[in-house]
């Protein structure tokens, strides 16, 4: 029975000197306030003094020596460092109690499980935080480039060339030049999934409004003969695993203009 046990995740700030409190529902917020942002250097608790020394700490009776969870009606303190995969402390796991008490065998093996998931869970949510941050960095980047810049879905053109490649198509390039009418369908299988401002303003949209269904591959190559013997040259170079491609052609404004 685990009923009178309450818990808390105490993390390490990013420059390893203060404990944050991270979760600890049963707390009285009084006593979460006042662990919040201790200095593990100077700090007395068991918390400190297990990310301090990497080691668990077991204090049977915080009465005596703390007004603090007297006051919070505590009476027992147990503390487990919680690591990180490189063996690195990220933070402490507690469990107090309310009256004063030494853990079991029973109760050691289950808070150690308890700091082991919890360090998983807390690498897992800083890695997603930084892959949020990351993504924040590069979508910024993205809308504000003074360049034009497309996000493009060419799985089902990749697709279509697979299946020619199959039905005995060995030459691409002398394929495309004589069916200009593929070149056509193989442009309509272009998926476009987003755009920048810089884009947005070559193509003619009206300012701040990014409708993708109104934009297609005719905004980076005209149906002109000229335009569509580029993207056919283009369906060469991806048909041949090329990494990078460049051409020159016209391309259509959403006014109709070339």
């Amino acid at each position: 029975d685990h009923e009178d046990m309450l818990c808390s995740v105490l993390l390490l700030d990013e420059q390893g000197e203060h404990l944050l409190v991270s979760a600890a529902p049963s707390l009285p917020a009084f006593f979460n306030a006042a662990l919040h942002g201790m200095a593990v250097a100077a700090g007395h608790g068991a918390c400190a003094e297990a990310v301090r020394t990497a080691s668990r700490v077991i204090v049977e009776d915080l009465r005596a020596d703390s007004a603090l969870a007297a006051r919070a009606r505590l009476g027992a303190c147990w503390a487990e460092p919680v690591f990180g995969a490189g063996g690195e402390v990220l933070g402490a796991f507690a469990v107090f109690h309310r009256e004063a008490r030494a853990p079991s065998l029973a109760n050691l093996a289950l808070i150690e499980q308890a700091a082991r998931l919890a360090g998983i869970a807390i690498e897992q949510a800083q890695a997603a935080e930084a892959v949020r941050a990351g993504e924040a960095r590069f979508r910024s980047l993205y809308d504000h480039a003074p360049v034009a810049l497309w996000e493009q879905d060419w799985s089902g053109v990749r697709a279509a060339l697979a299946e020619l490649a199959q039905s005995g198509v060995d030459d691409l390039a002398r394929y495309l030049d004589a069916n200009p009418s593929q070149v056509r369908r193989l442009a309509s299988l272009v998926r476009i999934l987003d755009v920048n401002a810089a884009a947005l303003a070559q193509i003619g949209a009206a300012p701040g409004r990014k409708d993708l269904s109104a934009i297609g591959l005719a905004q980076n190559f005209d149906a002109g003969a000229m335009a569509m013997a580029s993207f056919a040259r283009a369906l060469v170079a991806l048909a041949r695993g090329e990494l990078f491609f460049s051409c020159e052609g016209g391309f259509e404004r959403l006014d109709g203009v070339t």
